[in-house]
Parts: C-alpha cells; structure tokens; sequence
C-alpha cells in the first residue's frame, strides 16, 4: 500500500530571525489519495508550488485547486490546510520568516489567490535546502538571499498573471458546459471532475457571478438549445431530446411543459414564442 511522505529540512534556530528575509524551512512531499492536514495557522509565510499531480489548498474559507505547476502563497493572517487530489501530488514548499518578509510579500503585490507559476523550480528548493544543511551563518544568509529570490520569481509571476485563478476556472467551466450541453452524464460531478474544484466552490461561483446555481444554467442552455432545434428543424422530438442532452423523450416533454407550459409538439406549432 502507498503511503504519503514528507522531506523537511529545518534553519537550526526557529526562533525570531534577525534578518530581513530568512529562509526558515524547506520540504518535499507526496501526498497519496485520502492524505489531508489538519487546519494550521502559521506565524511565518509558507510558499507551495506543484510538481506533478494535483491537490487542494483551503485557504481561510476558500477551497484551490493545485495543479501541475501551480503555486500557492500561505500567510500569517489566514489559517490553511491540504488535501491530495485523486492522483499522487507531489510538490515543493518552503516557508519564510524575517523582520521584513512580510512587508517584502506586500510590497511585492503576491496574490492572495494560487496562479499557474510554470514547471516548479526543483534546483532551487533543493539548494534552499543544502544551504539550511550546512548550518553555517553564511549558509543562512545564502538560504535568505535564495528565498528572497524565490518570492521575487513568484511575484513577478502572480502579477502578470493578475491573480486570475478564479476567472481561468470560471472559462474552464463554461467552455466545458458549453461542449457538453448535449451529454446527458454532464452534472455537477463531472464539472468537480473535469475542473478540479470541490461542488462548494462551483456553486459559490455559480451564485456570485450568475446569481443562480450550476443545474439552473445547465437547464438554461438546454432550454435554449431545444427551443430553437423545435422552432427552426424539423427533428424528431426524439432527437431533439438527444441533440439537448435528454436520455429519454419523455422526460424532454416534462421539462419543457414545465418551463413553457406547453408540450414539444404544442411549441413547435405555436408559431410564435410563448
């Protein structure tokens, strides 16, 4: 049986870093399916970036996906756990402390939101963590100027990327409803499994930027779709139903009764929209 591992290499001194940006720890990890931390409040900035695989972070009350590639910033004023996905996630970490870390983090404008970083920057997490296994003071110096420069990688990143987590899922789900409005498997499980995200995050989007839930706009587009396919072909009901995503045709008819209130058939002849 797999099991999840951690590689964590640690400053010999945790206590207050005098430094202006001190590299603190470094880790590895794999997480297999079923692996999930418990919530944790850090006093320390904590930096996680994908390798392969996919994971969750919960950031205060919001749930990110992690993927391939993707980076995510932890901070000091929001409590944060991790969850593996339905594949091993593997990825690197590292946290980071100092008299000015966190006004370095600000200054820089680093999102609070995971944005898509590129492939992970291994050679440099692994010589954050040689510099934190020599235990030298010049190795900690070394370890916060290679910190320093991680943040500053990432920053410039997260902000040409403006932080558009959110809006680069959101496209992901339309463009995935709008392929497969004919498909009768699709659901809210297949848009958790095609996306990544948990069905609290599809629906708290869903709610804020459409006032209305997944199945409503789901419903939506099929109505359109059918309404049109009945008003300007002449398909069958039965096809129609299939063409809209509908496994039987008598369940095509109730549900356009019940948004319409008249049968296909009825619409089809009515002439005119009702």
């Amino acid at each position: 049986m797999r099991e999840s591992w951690e590689r964590v290499v640690y400053r010999p001194e945790l206590g207050k870093c005098p430094v202006p940006v001190g590299l603190r720890s470094v880790g590895h990890a794999v997480f297999v399916p079923g692996k999930i931390t418990a919530a944790r409040r850090i006093n320390f900035i904590q930096v996680l970036w994908t390798v392969r695989g996919e994971g969750y972070v919960r950031i205060g009350a919001h749930d990110y996906a992690l993927g391939e590639g993707w980076a995510a910033f932890c901070f000091p004023d929001s409590p944060h756990s991790l969850c593996a996905g339905k594949s091993d996630w593997e990825y690197r970490w590292c946290t980071v402390d100092g008299t000015h870390a966190l006004s370095l983090t600000e200054s820089f404008g680093i999102g609070r939101v995971p944005f898509h970083a590129g492939s992970c920057k291994i050679g440099l997490f692994s010589e954050m963590a040689r510099s934190l296994e020599e235990a030298s003071f010049e190795s900690g110096l070394r370890g916060g100027s290679l910190a320093y420069g991680l943040l500053s990688l990432l920053a410039g990143i997260s902000r040409a990327t403006g932080g558009r987590y959110a809006d680069a899922y959101w496209i992901k789900i339309l463009d995935g409803i709008s392929a497969s409005v004919c498909d009768p498997d699709l659901c809210m499980k297949r848009l958790t499994r095609d996306t990544g995200l948990s069905r609290f995050a599809i629906h708290r989007m869903f709610l804020q930027r459409l006032n209305t839930s997944p199945k409503r706009y789901i419903d939506a587009l099929r109505l359109r779709k059918a309404l049109s396919l009945l008003r300007e072909t002449g398909l069958a009901i039965e096809d129609v139903a299939t063409e809209t995503g509908f496994a039987n045709a008598n369940y095509f008819a109730k549900f356009i009764r019940r948004k319409t209130s008249f049968s296909p058939s009825q619409f089809r002849q009515a002439g005119t929209v009702p």
